[in-house]
Order: structure tokens, then C-alpha cells, then sequence
């Protein structure tokens, strides 16, 4: 009786395999006719039985986020703008190829929503001017997850480049005393 059941699930399997007429189109098979590509698709996540323990916290540095850099007086001219786009992308890269933080990316608005720790704020505190003029640049910087300002500077120079070279440079080296491990 045994012999009979097993030969009659074994011949519905074949008979269910040999129904099958090839491959058709549709995600995670290959398409003949598309030059044989292959389209997958993600399953459920499966989680790990195992958990990571409460008490483990992460020893890393953090990643920090460079705001748009806001600034004194309402006109807002394409030099001005140029200016503000410049402060932020040097104050980001350099931050970035120091090495005190995991990453450092650039905000493209204020309330942007990120993942970084560290919030570098940069305002312009006299209005772009042409030629060399000073500038004057403050620099706040925030854990956000704490709520607290940690770094709140006001930078100065003889001209905009000036400015920038001292700010930044001093910038990175208050934020490494402070993150380098």
C-alpha cells in the first residue's frame, strides 16, 4: 500500500514538472525575447533570531551635516548666492577629507531631514561686498540628538578668502579636539 502512494506522489510531482513549458516573462525569470536579462525581486527581510544587546552603543565617529549658509540682509543676489553655495561646499569637503567624521554631507535646506549627529550651521554676518572686502563668518555647530550647542564661533578676516581659509582651518580644529578619537 506504501509502494502505491509513493509511486502515485512520485508520478504527480513528474507530472507537475513536466507541465511546466519553460520560461516565462515576469520578475526574477529571464526573458528570451529581452536578450535574456534578469529582473529580481526582494523577498520579506527575514530578521536574525539574535539581537543586539541594549547596552552596545556605537563608538564611531559621527556624521555631520553642513547647512545652507544663511546670512544678514534681504537682497539676495546671484554673487551673494555664489558665495554662500562656496562657504558651504569648503566647509563640507574639508571637513569630509579630515577624516573626524564618518561622512559629512551638504544640506540643501535648513529643515532637510539627515542622519548626522553634528549640525554645522554657517551664517554670513556682513553682506557680500565686491572685491576684497571683509566678511565676517559665524559658525554654530549642534548635537542634535542632545539638543546642544557645542560650537558657537565668529570667524574674521582682512577679505572673503581670507576669511574663509581662517575659518575653516579653525573650524576643523576646534571639531577635532572635540570628535577625534
Amino acid at each position: 500500500m506504501h509502494r502505491i502512494l509513493a509511486v502515485l506522489m512520485v508520478s504527480a510531482f513528474l507530472g507537475a514538472c513536466s507541465s511546466i513549458e519553460g520560461p516565462t516573462e515576469g520578475l526574477g525569470v529571464p526573458n528570451e525575447r529581452s536578450g535574456g536579462s534578469l529582473e529580481f525581486v526582494s523577498g520579506p527581510v527575514q530578521t536574525s533570531a539574535s539581537r543586539i544587546d541594549a547596552s552596545e552603543d556605537y563608538k564611531g565617529p559621527p556624521v555631520a551635516a553642513v547647512a545652507p549658509v544663511s546670512g544678514e540682509g534681504a537682497a539676495r543676489d546671484p554673487t551673494g548666492e555664489r558665495l554662500r553655495a562656496d562657504i558651504q561646499h569648503s566647509i563640507q569637503s574639508q571637513l569630509d577629507a579630515s577624516g573626524i567624521f564618518a561622512g559629512v554631507v551638504a544640506l540643501d535646506r535648513t529643515d532637510e531631514g539627515n542622519e548626522a549627529e553634528v549640525i554645522i550651521e554657517p551664517a554670513l554676518l556682513a553682506p557680500p561686498a565686491h572685491g576684497g572686502d571683509p566678511v565676517a563668518l559665524r559658525v554654530r555647530v549642534t548635537e542634535k540628538t542632545k539638543g546642544k550647542v557645542v560650537l558657537d564661533e565668529r570667524y574674521e578676516g582682512s577679505g572673503r578668502a581670507n576669511t574663509l581659509k581662517v575659518a575653516i582651518s579653525e573650524l576643523e580644529e576646534n571639531l577635532e579636539h572635540r570628535y577625534a578619537r
